[in-house]
Formats: C-alpha cells, structure tokens, sequence
C-alpha cells in the first residue's frame, strides 16, 4: 500500500511538473529591451524604470514611457552615492520624482523636464518626510535646535518649490517627534505625533493650508501601543489611523500581531471620533475555517490582517483585508571552510483570504472571501519579520489584493507553479479556480510544497534584498491594469493591457 502511494505522488509531481511549460495563458503587447531590471513603476501620466546606468557605480537611469511602452525620455542622475528614487506624486499637473540626493524632479506629461529643485535646512534632523500634492509639498521634520530642543517643523512649499510657510513646535520638557503624517490635495495637514522618549504617547497635529495649528491634542486610545502602517484622509474626510497590537512571539520583530485597531480622526478639530478593534481570534469565531465539532480551527492564534484599501460595493463601504501568517525558514548550505556553514533566513508570508469589514462599524458581520493560499518568502535576515515583509510586498505589488475592476476583486497568485489573475466575485464569496489566467516562466521547482512557494534572494553581491524585487505583476492605472513580466535569459520587458 505504501509503495503503491508513492507511486502515485511521485506521477502527481511529474504530471505537474511537466504541466508548467504550457500555463503561459497572456499574449504581451510590447516588449522593452532593459539590461538591467530594477524596478518599474506607473503613474496617472506615464510608465517608468528607475535603475541603476550599466557600468557605472553612481549613475541612475529614468526611462519614461506612455502607457502603451513606447519610449517618452531618458534622463540621468549622477551623485556620489548612487540616486535612488523615494517617491513619486503628481503635483499641478505635473508628475513630481524625490530622489535620494534630495533633489526633486518635475516632469510634464509629455516626460520632458520641466524643473528641478532641492531644500536646504541648516538645523540637525532626526528625522524627515516629504508630502507631496496638487496644491504643493509639505516638508514635516523632526528637529535638533541647539538651546530650544527637539520638536516638529514643518514647511510648506507651492508647485514651484517656493517656501510658503514654516510651523515649529517644541515643548517645554522632553521632545516632540512624529509616528505618522499625511496631506490633503488642498492643502491639510495632520501629523500622529509623540511626546517624549515613548512612542505610546501619541497625539494629532493638524494644520490648514496656510500653516495654522487647527489642533495640537493627545488622542487618548485605549489601544496605546499601536505599530502604525497606514495613514491617510479617509473617503469622508476625516483621518483614518490603522495600526497593528500584540504579537504571538515575545520575541523582538517576529511573530505576528493579535489584532488590528482602526482609528478615525476628525479633521475639522482633532476629536477621536471612533477606535475600533479587531481581535483575530474573535473574528476566526465568527467567520473563521471550523472543525466538525464547530470549533475554530484557529482557537488560540489566528491569522492576522492587513488593511489594504476601503472600496465600495453597491453604496457600502468596506475595509479590504487580507488575512496572512508568517514564519521563518532556515536554509543551510556548506561554507567556503569545512567548518563554517552559511545560513539564509527567509521570512514567509502565507496570504491566505480576504475580510470585508463595515467602514460604519467594522466589528459587526464580518465578511470572509476564501481564495487559494500561497506562500512568497523573502531573504530579510535572522532580524526579519512580517512587519518588514509586508511594507516589502506592498512596494512590489505582491499582496493578492490589485484593486477592483467593475465591483469585482482584481486578485494574483499561484497554482501549478505559475502566476495567475483572476476576478472574485464578492457576491460568492469564494475565488472561482477555473477563470484563472496564469502568465509568465514558472515561480520554483519545488513543486511538492503547499502552499505554493515563491523565493525573492539577496542579489549576488548584495548584504540586503534589494527595494524592488518582483520581476512580474500588475500595474494599476485608474480602471486599467497592464501586467508586466521581466524575461531574464532575454532582457526584455514584455507588457500586456489586460481586458477582464
């Protein structure tokens, strides 16, 4: 009987084996000749690749295309540490690019540049960030002033990076610093700000759009240690503040969290308006896989969530979330000496399914949407977790989550060793395997593992896995999503508008 079983996983692992050279389902648009991929990007005005210029140890290269993949521009950076770029917005009109140099770069629509700018501060920073808008950019810092303290600055420069206003604030004891801050188009402000040594500590600063301090007040959570990841003007106007709480390891960067608290914040005058929270054991209770006996099968730790965007279907709004869990895969392989063995951590994120929860009362009747786990691992060290795995897979695009295409869930994963897209119907409830279009070369050869496992290493050479690392994915662009796929044996980037 043994041998007999065997025998029959070993054909099952054969028959999927050989099924990977004939998935590729995506018929590409335009191929791109790129010598050296490093990451590509979209905007509302155009495509884009940011990498570094072959043969050169402190150039980088911007390749600007339009949506179709035909070529706008080129233009070149040069600095003693090679520029990276920190982030792109679209500011008047115009599509803004901050890079590492602290220079920022304005391009029209055509591509072409039409400015450049740097800002200058002579006082020490701890700490800064750069919000960038149509109505300008807003510059908040931490700051050192020699004889006053450390306290907040913040700067505010129009379209033309003309300094329009400076608001500081330093208290009489300790320090000031900043967890979170955001910007409206128009021109408001709100900064989560600290007091004191603790991060707990946190209040709202909000500011008008000509610099006046509309509110400077504690927020009295009931959840205080909260590890932020996302805060932005909600759809109603007001702030919206999601954080993580607790964790299943004692240990320092592992485990994952107990739950998540949503926080919403007036932005007329700072009032905490709601602070909801998610525990994921109650939530596994009510929505959660079950045993035969009606016990969850996650009782003591659960699956936690990510908070991914707000969407709407049929006039209610609801949080997307995807449900994930995490740990750590140890690979040993022999060292350059008999007795040293190297040793690569990965961290993995199993993406399992989504949650819908009622922006009106997010606790109440749950939503779960099951779809097919899969696991990405990332090279991220002895000292790697999901808190940093999860910022890296909202940088590459690798949450299951693409956005929504006419009420429909726009998903990717993987099966039979390939990538796939897909559509969800919220309406059912689940993932519909048959409607999957699956592209690209196949993800591994470790076709034996499930969940289905993709591996993202540190580039040879390299101490740390690099910003962008997803050679494939979606891209998204208001209702459109072009699908991109890097082929390394040709250096070609090959392109495909998707039509659902």
């Amino acid at each position: 009987m043994g041998t007999h079983v065997h025998k029959m996983y070993f054909l099952t692992c054969v028959c999927l084996y050989l099924s990977i050279f004939s998935m590729a389902q995506v018929t590409y648009d335009k191929e791109i000749e790129y010598p050296f991929f490093e990451s590509v990007q979209t905007t509302d005005q155009f495509l884009f690749t940011f990498t570094k210029l072959g043969k050169t140890f402190d150039q980088s290269e911007l390749i600007i295309y339009n949506h179709s993949g035909e070529e706008l521009n080129r233009i070149t950076f040069q600095s003693k540490r090679r520029p990276e770029l920190i982030q792109t917005a679209k500011m008047g009109g115009n599509t803004v690019f901050q890079l590492s140099t602290g220079e920022y770069v304005v391009i029209d629509g055509t591509g072409k540049e039409i400015a450049r700018h740097t800002t200058i501060s002579t006082d020490k920073i701890k700490r800064s960030q750069m919000l960038l808008t149509n109505s300008g950019a807003t510059l908040i810092q931490q700051v050192k002033v020699k004889k006053v303290g450390v306290g907040l600055r913040v700067r505010h420069f129009n379209t033309e990076f003309e300094e329009q206003w400076k608001y500081e604030k330093f208290p009489e004891k300790g320090r000031y610093g900043y967890d979170m801050c955001a910007a409206k188009e128009d021109g408001n402000i709100a900064i989560i700000y600290t007091k004191g040594s603790m991060s707990y500590d946190k209040g709202i600063c909000l500011l008008s759009p000509t610099g006046e301090e509309k509110a400077f007040e504690n927020l009295g959570l009931k959840q205080t240690q909260l590890k932020s990841y996302k805060f932005e003007n909600n759809f109603d106007g007001d702030w919206l503040y999601i954080g993580d709480y607790g964790s299943t390891s004692s240990e320092t960067f592992k485990g994952i969290p107990l739950g998540m608290s949503i926080v919403k914040i007036s932005s007329d005058n700072g009032a905490l308006k709601s602070e909801s929270l998610i525990d994921f054991v109650e939530l596994q209770k009510k929505v959660g896989d079950k045993r035969e006996d009606g016990t969850p099968v996650y009782s003591q730790s659960a699956p936690a969530l990510h908070l991914l965007d707000i969407i709407n279907i049929r006039g209610k709004s609801y949080y997307m979330c995807e449900s994930y869990l995490s740990k750590e895969r140890k690979y040993t392989k022999p060292g350059s000496t008999q007795s040293v063995d190297n040793i690569n951590y990965y961290t993995q994120m199993i993406l399992m399914d989504y949650y819908l929860l009622d922006v009106l009362n997010p606790t109440d009747n749950p939503k779960r949407i099951w779809k097919q786990s899969h696991n990405i691992e990332q090279e991220l060290g002895s000292f790697g977790g999901a808190y940093g795995a999860r910022q890296n897979l909202l940088k590459n695009g690798l949450f299951s989550y693409q956005g929504m295409h006419n009420g429909k869930i726009v998903t990717r994963g993987y099966a039979q060793m390939h990538n796939y897209y897909t559509l969800i119907d919220p309406d059912l409830g689940k993932e519909e395997t048959e409607n999957r279009v699956f592209w690209g070369d196949p993800i591994g050869k470790d076709v034996g593992v499930l969940p289905q496992r993709k591996s993202y290493n540190v580039s040879f050479g390299q101490t740390v896995i690099s910003p962008y690392f997803s050679r494939e994915g979606l891209l998204k662009n208001g209702d459109e999503f072009t699908l991109y796929q890097y082929d390394v044996r040709t250096n070609m980037l090959k392109l495909s508008k998707l039509n659902f």
